[in-house]
């Protein structure tokens, strides 16, 4: 069986018969039904689309190619041979000795006492009486001679909900006093129970203490205590008590 090739020609007279046939039906629809009007306006909206992606792709094919602001130019690259080394660069120039610290004009090395003398620290000469200067760090109560005592009570305000609910609790702080008595600053250690804003209160009232400041081999120093605030309902006003 021979296979039959196609014909262009049949096809574009196909073509536009259908257009001469769409376009009766547009230039008269009262005369025809729905469906010839449907299939005269889809097949004139084909050949719209058809004809614009054609004189779209042809004038894409006419543009240059661009990369940015410039056209694409290939280009060529070789090698070259490195160019011969002059004698002055073959042969460098040997470099200076750079000064050492400490080194003699004569460049005689140093005597033995020199370096000893040199490696030794220096000696701190102190005046009778002269206190000795202490690390800067708060000391535990156990490394005390004094520790720091509360100078009377700060204004501890009860957590309303708490005392609507005569809830007790109990907030322990770590307090870190300088050495003039007032409070760096505060950690909070464990509340008990939570969510009661105990912390809170008593966070506020403990930074506004003052204390007198510890003590040791006589001189005051910074130092930290671990105080307990309790909050009982029952009582006038909450008690704080250090640890």
């Amino acid at each position: 069986m021979t296979r039959r090739r196609p014909d262009p020609g049949r096809r574009i007279r196909a073509a536009l018969q259908s257009l001469r046939r769409a376009s009766a039906v547009l230039a008269n629809p009262d005369a025809h039904g729905y469906r010839e009007r449907s299939n005269a306006w889809l097949l004139l909206a084909l050949l719209l689309s058809a004809a614009a992606h054609l004189s779209l792709m042809s004038s894409i094919a006419a543009m240059p190619r661009q990369y940015g602001d410039a056209f694409r130019v290939p280009l060529r690259a070789r090698l070259a041979a490195a160019p011969p080394a002059s004698p002055a660069q073959a042969a460098p120039s040997p470099a200076a000795p750079l000064p050492v610290e400490g080194a003699r004009p004569d460049n005689s090395p140093p005597s033995p006492v020199t370096t000893a003398e040199a490696a030794r620290p220096p000696a701190v000469t102190e005046a009778p009486g002269t206190p000795v200067q202490l690390p800067q760090r708060y000391f535990a109560r156990g490394d005390l001679d004094q520790p720091a005592q509360a100078l009377g009570r700060a204004p501890l305000v009860y957590p309303q909900g708490a005392l609507h609910l005569r809830v007790k609790g109990t907030v322990r702080l770590r307090v870190f006093v300088s050495e003039e008595g007032v409070v760096d600053r505060v950690e909070l250690v464990s509340v008990d129970p939570p969510g009661q804003h105990f912390e809170e209160a008593a966070l506020d009232a403990v930074r506004l203490m003052r204390y007198s400041p510890a003590r040791k081999d006589g001189q005051a120093v910074r130092s930290q205590k671990l105080v307990e605030v309790e909050f009982d309902p029952d009582e006038r006003a909450p008690a704080g008590s250090a640890g």
